[in-house]
């Protein structure tokens, strides 16, 4: 049976710009937004088809409902997969950036953004050993966790233990494991040393903060609101910094008794991370 494909025109606001990046940026309010880049016939990322006439209007192929409503088939896992419904999904820095077009990887279009988010495994194939259907996971696919289901290897998802809610898992994997990498595995800090984190209000500065203190790391947490420096405090922060009145460099050695602090986490970066690095940590640890 052949769907019918309802047709309807937005208006196209027209940029000049050069820029690298997606096609299609945005949609507001009902209307699509299409840098001149946008070509006959080019497939939209949000999984509709464009084209642009003449008069720089764009006519929307679109098929309403869900794929049982259409006579379309469901994708089924292959060897090795499984099938999640998506309850939760985090996201990232990179995923502003691969659907900018600007991640050193740039998958082909259309694609689902979304590198890891959590769901319930609905469905697996052959081969399968683990996970079970029903079973909560975390998936760090890379990409597609923006949908209600997703399909993804076996060996890419792994359990949510029960006292992570959704919502933190699927904000788990980058920041803690970047956070863990950094602390133990590059700086190789141990019980006792001090930490300087700058941002620690956002997901990675947070992050570093609780992988911190897990480690026995006395953390100064530098952030420029109440609000976070409050939340820092409440992870196990020893000590907070207004990075937006006080001078960083000079606050984290007054904290850390003057000798400056052993190692500086920084999901920053600019004129304030280069301040704090080059000159708040010890002497032994910058040279």
């Amino acid at each position: 049976m052949t769907a019918t494909t309802p047709r309807t025109e937005l208006p196209i606001d027209r940029r000049s710009t050069d820029r690298a990046g997606p096609a299609i940026d945005i949609v507001r309010n009902g209307e699509l937004r299409v840098d001149r880049r946008l070509t006959d016939s080019r497939r939209c990322p949000f999984g509709a088809y464009g084209r642009m006439d003449a008069r720089h209007r764009l006519s929307i192929v679109r098929t309403p409902g869900r794929p049982g409503d259409r006579g379309a088939s469901v994708r089924r896992p292959s060897r090795g997969h499984v099938r999640v419904r998506v309850t939760a999904a985090g996201v990232n820095f990179v995923d502003a950036l691969l659907v900018q077009g600007l991640y050193q990887i740039k998958p082909p279009l259309p694609f689902v953004a979304g590198g890891e988010s959590v769901g319930i495994v609905s469905e697996v194939a052959a081969g399968v050993v683990a996970p079970a259907v029903g079973d909560r996971v975390l998936v760090a696919s890379g990409a597609g966790g923006f949908a209600t289901e997703m399909i993804t290897a076996a060996d890419r998802v792994w359990i949510v233990p029960p006292l992570l809610t959704d919502g933190q898992a699927a904000t788990f994997m980058q920041s803690y494991m970047t956070a863990f990498f950094a602390l133990a595995r590059r700086a190789k800090l141990e019980r006792g040393q001090s930490l300087l984190v700058l941002g620690a209000g956002g997901g990675v500065g947070l992050a570093a903060v609780d992988v911190g203190r897990a480690l026995g790391l006395r953390v100064l947490a530098a952030a420029s609101s109440v609000d976070k420096r409050r939340v820092a405090m409440s992870r196990g922060a020893a000590a907070t910094i207004d990075s937006s009145t006080e001078d960083v460099k000079t606050r984290a050695r007054e904290l850390s008794g003057g000798d400056g602090v052993d190692a500086v986490y920084d999901p920053v970066g600019g004129t304030l991370a280069r301040s704090a690095c080059v000159r708040c940590a010890t002497t032994a640890s910058s040279s």
